[in-house]
C-alpha cells in the first residue's frame, strides 16, 4: 500500500520546501532539509525556442518551412513518418529502402504492424523511373537515405525525383554527412531532410505541406542541447 503525506518543513530559507513522508507497507523515508526537490515540469517554449535558433543558423527565412530539432535521427525518423500517417490517414501505401539503409528495418517493422502496404526500393529503383513508376501513385510517402552512413557514397535519386515531381507523395530523405558539402537547398512543398548532425541530435528542414505536428519534442528537455554553431 502506497500514500504520501505532505507537510511544511520550517528551514532557514526564504524559499517554502515541503517534506514527502512516504510509506510503501512497513518502509517509510523522509525527504531531509538538504534535498533538492525537483519541479518535473518542462517547458514547451524551449523548443520551438531552439528551433527558431537552428533556422537562423540554416538561414531559412520562410515561415512557411519547418525547422525542427529531434534528439537524433532516428527519432527525426519515427516522429516525421508517424505524423504523416496521422494527417493522411486514409494512404496506407508507403516506401522504404531498408537495402541501403538497415536503420529503417524496426521503422518499416512498426507500419508493417499498423497493415501498411509497403514497397521495399533499392539503390537501382531511385535512379531508374520506369521501374518505380507504377508503384509510386498511390504512395503517401518514401524514406530514402542522401548518403551512406559508412562510406559516404552519395546515392542517385534522380529517376524517384522525376516520378515524384508529378505526384504528391512526401519524400523524406536522411542525410547522415552530405549535407554539410554544400548549402541546404529549400524544401519541395511535399519534402522533408532530415540532418543527422550528431547521435543524438537531428534537424528536420520540411516543406509547408507536410504540416508537422511531432508528438514528444515539446515536452522533452532540450536545456543541454547543443548549439548551431558547433554542428553547423
Amino acid at each position: 500500500m502506497r500514500f504520501f503525506n505532505w507537510k511544511p518543513l520550517n528551514c532557514h530559507s526564504n524559499q517554502v520546501i515541503v517534506k514527502a513522508s512516504i510509506q510503501v507497507s512497513t518502509a517509510t523515508r523522509e525527504l531531509s532539509c538538504n534535498e533538492d526537490m525537483r519541479i518535473d515540469i518542462l517547458d514547451p517554449q524551449r523548443w520551438n525556442d531552439l528551433n527558431e535558433t537552428y533556422r537562423a543558423a540554416l538561414g531559412i527565412e520562410e515561415s512557411s518551412v519547418f525547422v525542427q530539432v529531434y534528439a537524433g535521427y532516428q527519432h527525426a525518423l519515427w516522429e516525421t513518418t508517424n505524423a504523416l500517417a496521422r494527417l493522411f490517414s486514409h494512404k496506407k501505401n508507403i516506401a522504404f529502402t531498408p537495402s541501403i539503409e538497415p536503420s529503417l528495418e524496426p521503422l518499416a517493422a512498426e507500419f508493417s504492424e499498423k497493415e501498411y502496404v509497403i514497397e521495399n526500393f533499392t539503390a537501382d529503383h531511385l535512379k531508374d523511373e520506369k521501374a518505380i513508376a507504377s508503384f509510386v501513385s498511390e504512395l503517401l510517402f518514401v524514406v530514402v537515405p542522401q548518403d551512406d552512413s559508412i562510406t559516404g557514397r552519395v546515392f542517385d535519386h534522380s529517376g524517384l525525383d522525376a516520378v515524384l515531381k508529378e505526384k504528391r507523395v512526401f519524400k523524406i530523405t536522411l542525410s547522415h554527412a552530405a549535407f554539410r558539402s554544400g548549402k541546404i537547398e529549400r524544401p519541395g512543398l511535399f519534402e522533408v531532410k532530415i540532418l543527422s548532425l550528431a547521435p543524438d541530435l537531428a534537424v528536420v528542414v520540411a516543406g509547408e505541406r507536410t504540416r508537422l505536428k511531432p508528438l514528444l519534442p515539446s515536452r522533452m528537455d532540450w536545456l543541454n542541447a547543443a548549439t548551431p554553431a558547433k554542428d553547423i
